[in-house]
């Protein structure tokens, strides 16, 4: 009894020497921290705000595609209800651009003062040719085969199509929809939106700045009619159409191709936070510009930088006095939970949780290295009779040493671990790159373990037992298996092992 009071006083002494150490180390790393705070708190506030700003990314996004989505459905909705009307048909059969005009010139009116932003209207017929140009009407004749792709797709596979297009006069969001009349195809009716409904919706919504920055290989058509003079040359790859602010041709600048997430940049002296909102594609899905946000974030940064530098002060201090009383009593909490959790508590063998996540990693670095791995049963005999005769006292004697032999027959990279009862299990790693030769190594370590496994065992009181093992091995090659299929054939290889006599090994 007083042998195990100085114990119990030499571990109280030893944890209080230990947590005034870590509390002098808490102080000492404080004052280092607290030197530093200024750095710091400018990188969490950095962090705070630019989380902050993605989450407002993501919602300047969702609003723009709503926009994008509500505009498409609502004019194909219109051009559909327009291709009912047997007026309509007749007179795009017949190409008379009058009569088509008089059906739908009103409509198309009505739709310009219902959202200003409708640019175009064309009717075009089945040879790409255009019909009839409502904004223009004195420009038809023209062959659009090569000019507008989306079209002479749209009447090849008399399918709808929509998406941005870089026109000769601009960009808008287009919807072309075949026209058909008794399975007879007769053209294309297509209607478009200008890219600024969208962008004014934005700006007056989310009070940021909004650039658009198109790929310079998508402008072909617009710079074969105007040049450059009306654009602005932002980096080598993208070009913009003026007035734009210094802060987002330099955002701009910076954008990388497929960019998804926010840059932080400076620019005179000011923090500013870009974002691509949304990616405008074509009709192959082909993108053509980004819509660009930009945000004058420095004073939010400075609000924060304060508060964070005085907060993070009071709240180290207060975390390094917890640490320092804890820190012990938290290894040992974590200790024991992990033991209970992971290993069986007679053995110290890893348990069958345990087991199943070391059998995928090994199963996994056999398919990464190509190298073969053996799953080993192994079920103790004669085990039950030693609990029946003897008690479970010695039984678990038997256990122990058993798991010290196991354990020391295998390789350290090699996993022992106790199933239930009185099943071992044994993982084998890397037992050879040829299947004739892994299984002729996985036999031998298994007729190592029956040999160790036979000697008697020394239990309390002088009983000695001798209890044997059956042992069922199975391959697991490179190419891989399930797991439950791999136990299975191990379990079917370790009851042939028994069927055959006990103390055998068996292979699948």
């Amino acid at each position: 009894m007083d042998t195990n009071v100085r114990r119990e006083y030499g571990q109280l002494a030893d944890y209080r020497q230990m947590r005034w150490r870590l509390f002098a180390v808490a102080i000492v790393g404080a004052l280092v921290v607290i030197v530093g705070m200024q750095l710091a708190s400018h990188l969490l506030s950095r962090t705070l705000l630019e989380d902050g700003y993605a989450r407002l990314q993501q919602q300047l996004s969702q609003t723009h595609k709503q926009h994008v989505h509500n505009s498409l459905e609502h004019h194909a909705g219109h051009l559909q209800l327009l291709l009912h009307n047997p007026a309509l048909l007749k007179a795009v059969r017949e190409q008379d651009r009058e009569a088509l005009m008089r059906e739908v010139y009103w409509q198309y009116q009505l739709k310009r003062q219902e959202n200003p932003h409708i640019e175009v209207m064309h009717f075009h017929d089945p040879n790409n040719i255009t019909l009839l140009r409502l904004h223009q009407p004195e420009s038809y004749g023209d062959d659009l085969s090569e000019l507008r792709p989306m079209i002479a797709d749209g009447n090849h596979l008399r399918a709808r199509r929509d998406g941005f297009e870089i026109g000769k006069n601009g960009v808008s969001y287009r919807v072309a929809i075949p026209i058909e009349d008794d399975d007879e195809h007769l053209g294309m009716v297509e209607i478009g939106v200008n890219i600024a409904h969208f962008t004014r919706r934005l700006r007056e919504s989310h009070g940021v700045e909004v650039g658009l920055f198109f790929h310079r290989e998508a402008m072909g058509t617009y710079l074969a009619e105007h040049g450059e003079s009306q654009l602005v040359g932002v980096g080598e790859q993208r070009l913009a159409f003026p007035p734009m602010s210094d802060a987002l041709l330099v955002a701009g600048g910076e954008l990388q191709a497929g960019q998804e997430g926010y840059l932080p940049f400076y620019h005179q002296g000011r923090r500013y936070v870009s974002y691509p909102l949304y990616h405008l594609k074509n009709y192959q899905g082909e993108e053509v510009a980004t819509l660009l946000a930009v945000a004058d974030v420095s004073q939010q940064i400075g609000k924060i930088w304060r508060f964070t530098l005085w907060s993070s002060v009071v709240w180290l201090l207060l975390l390094t006095l917890l640490i320092a009383g804890q820190y012990r009593i938290f290894s040992r909490m974590q200790h024991c939970i992990d033991s209970l959790a992971f290993y069986d508590p007679l053995t110290g063998l890893p348990n069958r949780r345990l087991l199943m996540e070391k059998l995928q990693q090994s199963m996994l670095n056999c398919r990464r290295s190509r190298q073969h791995m053996a799953l080993l049963f192994i079920d103790l005999d004669n085990f039950k009779t030693l609990n029946d005769t003897h008690g479970h006292q010695y039984g678990d004697e038997m256990l122990k040493g058993v798991a010290q032999r196991l354990r020391e027959a295998v390789r350290l990279n090699d996993t022992v671990a106790r199933q239930g009862g009185d099943e071992f299990v044994v993982v084998l790693e890397g037992v050879g790159e040829e299947y004739d030769l892994a299984q002729q190594t996985a036999l031998a370590v298994a007729d190592k373990l029956v040999e160790v496994l036979a000697p008697p065992h020394q239990l309390s009181d002088g009983l000695s037992w001798q209890c044997s093992g059956s042992i069922g091995v199975a391959l697991c090659d490179e190419m891989g298996m399930e797991l439950e299929e791999l136990m299975r054939r191990a379990d079917v290889a370790m009851y042939r092992a028994k069927a055959a006599g006990r103390n055998q090994v068996a292979s699948y």
